[in-house]
């Protein structure tokens, strides 16, 4: 037992440090956080595993894995999709407090996905998005978002997935999504970011989230 337990503490340990290496540091205005090295675990662990046992634990996850680390996920389908309808601005353009309610609400339901095992390990997350794209919609009313609109949109998805928005696959994942998220139209939306090129940022803005769904620090900028 003892030997299964430093074992799972190690793998553990190297996950970790495998995570901290996806996610990497990201460079802001004021700061720049500092990465995870895995002499920093040797510290939290108090020696227990050395660097070099954490590191050959590393590559051990690595050939299990056989290197799919970081795969394009749901989420980051849908903020490339986003882009697919019409530009801020310009004619027929979808007013961005639309474009925020979908992208949050099919956000939302990507979110779900990951706790329904066909959807996570059976389907593909860019069908998962495209179905969450989809859900979404269906909960903007036609004055908001027309018909024409919404035509369009899918028929850009098909051309771009190949996949038709009507096929059996997207429809059945339509369904589960409908199933683990049956009150989707009373979800709030958070700000939290939609991609786009011409955003001026000023309805949009990427940043950490408290539970209500207020950014963080908000007070404190404003209070400055």
């Amino acid at each position: 037992w003892s030997f299964v337990k430093k074992r799972f503490q190690l793998s553990s340990a190297a996950c970790l440090l495998i995570s901290a290496k996806i996610t990497g540091a990201f460079q802001s205005d004021k700061e720049r956080i500092r990465r995870l090295r895995t002499s920093t675990l040797v510290e939290l662990g108090c020696g227990l595993f050395s660097v070099e046992a954490i590191e050959q634990m590393e590559k051990e996850v690595f050939s299990v894995l056989r290197w799919r680390i970081n795969p394009p996920t749901a989420i980051r389908f849908i903020s490339h999709f986003m882009q697919l309808f019409p530009k801020y601005g310009r004619s027929g353009a979808v007013p961005k407090t639309v474009i925020i309610s979908i992208f949050e609400k099919a956000r939302y339901l990507s979110e779900l996905s990951v706790g329904v095992a066909f959807l996570a390990i059976k389907c593909k997350q860019s069908a998962v998005a495209v179905a969450s794209l989809l859900n979404a919609m269906e909960c903007i009313s036609i004055g908001s978002l027309p018909q024409d609109v919404r035509t369009s949109f899918a028929h850009k998805l098909t051309s771009v997935t190949r996949v038709p928005s009507n096929s059996s696959e997207i429809t059945t994942i339509r369904k589960l999504l409908r199933e683990a998220c049956p009150n989707l139209s009373e979800v709030a939306p958070f700000v939290s970011g939609v991609v786009s090129d011409d955003d001026d940022g000023d309805a949009v803005r990427r940043g950490p989230l408290c539970l209500s769904g207020k950014m963080i620090g908000q007070k404190r900028r404003r209070a400055s």
